[in-house]
């Protein structure tokens, strides 16, 4: 039974692009029109109340559109030439192909990616699969694996694939290794209860609500999707201190954790006591992925004879199994590719690398970044630096779209430097700078016709990324969110005060700026205002606490509108869902923060 608008939404759009999946033309807007008219018509005559729910079709046919257009480059492996991997997916890929989990997350997936990406993302997960060891195999063996993708375009989703068919394999322990920090070890945690097992460990009521993902999809299968966690999503969820999850008896078993110290000796110490118990055997084959290997896992000790902490760790993990398979996941090889491949207990991928391929709509370096063409002398590949040339100015390099307002233009008078490139963790914040009110305001206005278009139930976010200092992010949080009230006190309850008494005008003059192209008048907008400023009030958060900044956007059916502050955390791997707008200042050496 459908409850709100949204689920209304997409389930229409769900069962459209289902519709249409293996079709050998692709359907024409009035076509998809056509079929989403209908499945809503038929719905409402089956749930009277769905009338009074209003459906913007214009918008419905751009998502089912776009999700059936979409496509992926292909992937590329290389294939190590290690004497001891056998073939073995030929004779079972029937087997797993139609297996429990890989059928139902392909049925997941279905309704939010194109049917040419599955299919790219089943022969790239066949690859990789293909290239470690068959986990029905008797022996002692072992696999090392690497796997490149670009940043933000579909790594988990990748490995949470491969991982579906190994465990339909015969897998039975799934561990993964999930950043350093606890909000990305709890989203980790629940990308893998949606995509693999359909159910949520977080500590909710009623139980009804602890089906997920593709539990809510596949319901004939339900209860053979399950496997038993170590971990949940909660913030005590992680292997924090000793304890007890329970026996393990011969059942599918994961856990998800941060690449610490202490959370990684209490997992193996856990192991240990149930292998010695007899409730987990040398022989259980088990699957180690790394996510963001390039981070903590490498052997950074300057005396190779005694590996550091995690890397340690990460090799005492995986051998307390004598069946076991390591594969890591990065949009940045370089030092996992230059660890020294004599070592054989170490963690470089000598059975093979696999470069995924992007999405036809990803958005990366050179779309946001853009190339120099000048005279044909310089490109974005050139590594040379040889002439000491200066930095090329945005303003100089070739943009497919407008995506950048440079703080440096006259009319922002370099206020960027509040916070200058060089500054201590005690500076002194005042106020807010003219062009992060302007930035502020220029997200408030793309929430307003997003909304209009009929996006509303759309999470939408825009992220201040100035320091990697914590107290100055509360500060600059502290000063967004009193101007956020400035901007609700204005807009929402006409409460004028000196300060904010040209907010509108001000609002006006941004929108002529930035949008004054778009479909909609300025009275529109206008109209809209109030109830969007009503929306990011109360919602402005600094990413940089241990569990504050886990904002679980599940609570928020009808979309969250947020503002997040934060530095470090959002170098690695944190997705910040329906990212707008970014005012980023920070001048940082080290690329994964670019």
């Amino acid at each position: 039974m459908i409850t709100s608008a949204k689920e209304f939404v997409e389930e229409v759009c769900f069962e459209v692009c289902l519709e249409f999946r293996g079709a050998q033309i692709i359907p024409t807007r009035e076509i998809i029109r056509e079929s989403i008219e209908y499945k809503i018509n038929l719905k409402r005559r089956t749930q009277p109340l769905l009338v009074e729910m209003d459906v913007n079709i214009e918008a419905l046919i751009e998502k089912v559109n776009t999700k059936i257009i979409t496509g992926t480059s292909g992937h590329n492996t290389l294939e190590g030439s290690s004497s001891q991997h056998q073939e073995w997916l030929d004779q079972r890929r029937i087997d797993i192909e139609n297996g429990v989990h890989w059928s139902a997350f392909k049925l997941f997936l279905s309704g939010s990616i194109s049917e040419g990406q599955i299919e790219e993302l089943s022969s790239s997960t066949d690859s990789i699969l293909g290239s470690i060891e068959d986990p029905n195999r008797p022996g002692k063996w072992q696999s090392r694996g690497l796997v490149i993708g670009d940043v933000q375009s579909g790594k988990t989703t990748n490995f949470l694939g491969v991982i579906n068919k190994a465990v339909d394999a015969g897998y039975k322990i799934i561990i993964i290794l999930s950043g350093l920090h606890n909000s990305l070890r709890t989203q980790t945690q629940k990308r893998f209860e949606e995509g693999v097992t359909g159910f949520n460990t977080q500590k909710i009521d009623p139980p009804a609500s602890l089906q997920c993902g593709v539990a809510l999809i596949d319901t004939e299968n339900v209860a053979s999707l399950k496997m038993m966690n170590l971990t949940a999503r909660d913030d005590s969820g992680d292997f924090k201190s000793k304890r007890d999850p329970g026996t393990l008896l011969d059942v599918d078993i994961y856990s998800i954790n941060k690449k610490n110290y202490s959370t990684l000796t209490n997992l193996i110490e856990f192991l240990k006591t149930q292998r010695e118990g007899n409730n987990l055997s040398h022989q259980t084959p088990m699957l180690l992925i790394d996510d963001e290997a390039d981070h903590a896992s490498i052997n950074t000790n300057k005396e190779l004879q005694e590996a550091s902490k995690i890397n340690g760790l990460i090799k005492e993990l995986l051998n307390l199994f004598d069946r076991h398979a390591y594969i890591a996941y990065t949009a940045t090889p370089f030092a996992n590719v230059l660890m020294n491949p004599e070592e054989e207990d170490d963690l470089f991928p000598r059975n093979f690398i696999t470069c995924l391929g992007r999405p036809d709509n990803y958005i990366g370096p050179e779309e946001v970044f853009g190339s120099v063409e000048d005279d044909g002398t310089q490109t974005d590949n050139d590594d040379q630096d040889e002439g000491g040339e200066a930095p090329v100015s945005i303003n100089e390099r070739a943009i497919a779209v407008d995506w950048f307002r440079n703080l440096d233009a006259p009319r922002f008078k370099q206020d960027w430097m509040f916070v200058p490139t060089r500054h201590k963790k005690d500076l002194k914040i005042d106020g807010l700078p003219g062009s992060l009110e302007y930035a502020i305001q220029a997200f408030i206005l793309a929430v307003t016709i997003r909304n209009l278009r009929g996006d509303k139930f759309e999470h939408k976010t825009m992220l201040i990324h100035v320091t990697r200092f914590k107290d100055i992010q509360n500060r600059i949080h502290e000063l967004t969110e009193q101007y956020i009230e400035e901007i609700y006190a204005e807009l929402s309850i006409k409460q004028f005060t000196q300060k904010s008494g040209n907010i509108l005008s001000v609002f006006r003059a941004v929108f002529e700026e930035e949008y004054g192209l778009c479909e909609f008048n300025w009275e529109s907008v206008l109209d809209m205002l109030p109830a969007t400023s009503s929306l990011v009030k109360g919602h402005v958060y600094a990413i940089n606490g241990d569990s504050k900044d886990i904002i679980d956007e599940d609570k928020y059916p009808n979309g969250l509108t947020s503002i997040r502050i934060g530095g470090e955390k959002l170098s690695r791997g944190l997705t910040l869902p329906g990212l707008m707008t970014n005012y980023f200042i920070r001048t940082s050496k080290p690329y994964d923060t670019l």
